[in-house]
């Protein structure tokens, strides 16, 4: 049965390699290209994977695996699973934005009380409903939060500063991403989220699909996209904008 499950996992990770050198060819992008996205993405994985599976996975309960939880899963899992997304997340559409204005001051206000909000909501977590809402607001509070100080915008932050299009292209991307995994899950089960436990199948799936990919790419995109930006390089640093 273990066996059938890492046969399972395999050929998910398959799946998300299919989807990135998919995309990467519709980019064009050299073999070069690929390699420099590549290999920082699978090694950066590691610690991505373990947050989100020990901090998000575990520790609030929010999804789990099919596979026996070991510390050799979680390091296979963020090397390859976690960082095939964040390889993927390399590819998005610029989601930063440059900025010297003080309106986007402001913005990093509105992201710090919201982070603030969400801590608090995080210690009293109810419902699996709640308990996802909360790690949601965190990690994109914390990521808009990074982004706000080093005057920059990730796409809520161009949102709340009346700037809708960074967004919607950002979430139509990670949605997409995020309904190919979970079909993929469905014929190869890897991991199930506790909402499906309290919502009827299609809700839940809606929902994670909607949100719940949104919050996993957000902090990839940007990491990414500020690491090009330094580095002068890719797409993300061609296409970065700057805002007044």
């Amino acid at each position: 049965m273990e066996a059938a499950r890492w046969a399972d996992f395999s050929g998910f990770v398959i799946v998300q390699a299919v989807v990135f050198v998919a995309l990467a060819g519709w980019q064009r992008k050299s073999l070069r290209a690929i390699t420099r996205i590549l290999l920082p993405s699978l090694i950066c994985g590691l610690p991505i994977g373990f947050a989100f599976d020990l901090l998000i996975g575990r520790a609030r309960d929010v999804f789990a695996y099919d596979i026996a939880p070991s510390w050799l899963f979680f390091a296979v899992n963020g090397f390859f699973s976690y960082g095939l997304a964040l390889a993927t997340a390399a590819l998005f559409p610029p989601a930063v934005v440059r900025t010297r204005a003080p309106r986007w001051r402001r913005v990093a206000v509105i992201a710090g009380l919201a982070l603030a909000g969400a801590i608090a909501a995080a210690l009293f977590p109810a419902t699996a409903l709640a308990r996802m809402v909360a790690a949601g607001c965190l990690v994109v509070g914390a990521g808009e939060v990074a982004a706000a100080l080093a005057r920059r915008s990730g796409p809520l932050g161009t949102l709340l500063a009346a700037d809708a299009v960074p967004f919607l292209r950002f979430w139509r991307w990670s949605a997409s991403l995020g309904l190919i995994y979970e079909v993929a899950n469905a014929v190869l089960p890897v991991w199930r989220w506790s909402l499906s436990a309290t919502l009827p199948l299609w809700t839940s799936e809606l929902f994670i699909v909607a949100f719940g990919y949104f919050v996993l790419f957000h902090p990839l995109a940007l990491a990414w996209q500020s690491f090009g930006e330094k580095r002068g390089e890719g797409r993300a640093a061609d296409d970065l904008v700057e805002r007044e």
